[in-house]
Parts: structure tokens; sequence; C-alpha cells
């Protein structure tokens, strides 16, 4: 009895053992596999129809030489391969030939020199659909004033406006005589006011002479007035004066003032 259980410990010894090798082997495999890997493809541009030219292929063992590679899209061969890597990722960068490439799914295909291949599944030109709107963002700062802008050019003329109407028009006349046979320089002045709650839109004056003799009289000055501590005309006076000495007769002054309310 004692001699069958050492036999059988030790073939279960065996079997343990045996076993942990198996794996340990599998384990090294593995970890030393060099089967070629597609981890991202890049479409790096387009013609301007929209269709891919070139892409980039990241992975690994992708082995050490561009002219070991076969890359093809669809069965199509991609020409100018350049092989490169970037830390622990080999990058394959490649042009696609121009053709009938409509959207949709291709198959790429990464063949290295030991014949060992694999593919993944690229698409491209498929648009999709319409994302979610966006939440509005905050108000941003008051940007600076900007520079004075030059100054326009002048617009074109405005259309003549209808003629315009005055209501409650008012003449109002005032009447001054000089003396009897005035000397040359004497002079006579005439003011008309405008009534209580009108105001003055203009006025003037003229002469009148009352002699048989070639004597002559002129219209020294004629201007608006106002009122003591008023800026608003209300008058408008007349002033005339002897040109020369009167033999007999005299001469009259008007003033008249346009008054409106």
């Amino acid at each position: 009895m004692k001699n069958t259980n050492k036999k059988s410990l030790s073939i279960s010894g065996f079997c343990l053992i045996l076993l942990t090798v198996l794996f340990g082997v599998g384990a090294a495999r593995a970890a030393t596999s060099t089967d070629p890997v597609i981890r991202i493809v890049e479409i790096t541009s387009y013609d301007a129809s929209n269709k891919p030219t070139s892409l980039n292929i990241y992975g690994s063992n992708f082995g050490n030489s561009a002219s070991a590679l076969s890359v093809s899209l669809a069965d199509t061969p991609l020409t100018d391969v350049v092989l490169s890597a970037a830390s622990n990722t080999q990058i394959i960068s490649a042009t696609i030939p121009s053709g009938n490439w409509l959207p949709g799914t291709y198959l790429l295909k990464v063949t290295v020199g030991n014949n060992k291949t694999t593919t993944s599944d690229i698409t491209f030109g498929i648009q999709g659909p319409k994302g979610d709107t966006g939440e509005t963002g905050p108000q941003g700062p008051v940007g600076p004033i900007g520079p004075k802008g030059d100054t326009g050019a002048v617009g074109p003329r405005g259309p003549a406006g209808a003629n315009g109407s005055v209501s409650g028009v008012q003449i109002i006349e005032a009447t001054t005589t000089s003396s009897n046979s005035p000397r040359a320089g004497t002079t006579a002045t005439a003011t008309a006011t405008c009534p209580s709650g009108t105001i003055l839109l203009g006025g003037g004056g003229s002469l009148t002479k009352f002699s048989s003799n070639n004597d002559s009289m002129s219209l020294q000055s004629s201007f608006p007035l106002s009122a003591p501590f008023s800026n608003t005309p209300t008058m408008f006076r007349a002033v005339g004066v002897a040109d020369n000495d009167f033999f007999n007769g005299n001469f009259t002054v008007k003033a008249f003032a346009i008054c409106t309310r």
C-alpha cells in the first residue's frame, strides 16, 4: 500500500509539471507574436470631389522595410508606401489611387514580408446624423471701441417739399409825418407793433413826399425790434430822412410789420 501511494503521487506531480510547461510555452508564444496589427486608420487628405487620396495606418509588427509591405484597399494596391515609427507604434503612409470611391465601407489589407496579413474595415464619405443643438454659450465681454470710420459720401438731394402755408397772418402799419419844411438831415420814425400773442415774421418801410418842389428824402433804415427784456422781435421800425431843405411841405414815413400767431 505504501508503494502504490508513492507511485500515485509521482504521476500526479508529473502531470502538474507538464501542465505548467505547456501553459508557460503558450504564454511565451503570445508575448512574442509577430502577427501585424492595425489599430487606427486615418484618412489624411481628400480631392476636390471629396474622395480620399491618402491615409495613415497606425499599428505594429509591420516589419522593417516599406518595400516589403503590400497595402491594398478593396483589392486596389496603394502607392507611395512609407513606413515610419513613433514611440511603440509603427505608421504606414500611403497614397490612394484615384477612382470611383463612392461613400461606403471598404476592406483595408496589409501584408508584411513574412506573408502575414491583417485587415480592417474603413468607412468614409458617409454623412452622419445631425447632432443635437448645443447649449447657448455665455455672452462674451464687450469689445474695445473701434476706430472712427471715414466720413460717408454726401447723399442725393431729396425731393422738394410741399409749399407751406401760414395761417393768421396780419399786416400792422404805423405812419409818422415829419415837421413842415424840414431842413436837410431831419428824420421821422415810424414803428409798427404786432398785437399781443403774435410774433413778427418780417416788415418794411416806405416814404411819401408832400411837396410841390424838387425836395427829396430817403429811407435811412428799417429793422425789427424786441420789447424790453425780451429776445423775440414783435415790432418793425422805419426811419426816413430829408435829403435837402424843404422849401415847403413835408414827408411821411410808413412802417409795416407782418405778424402771426
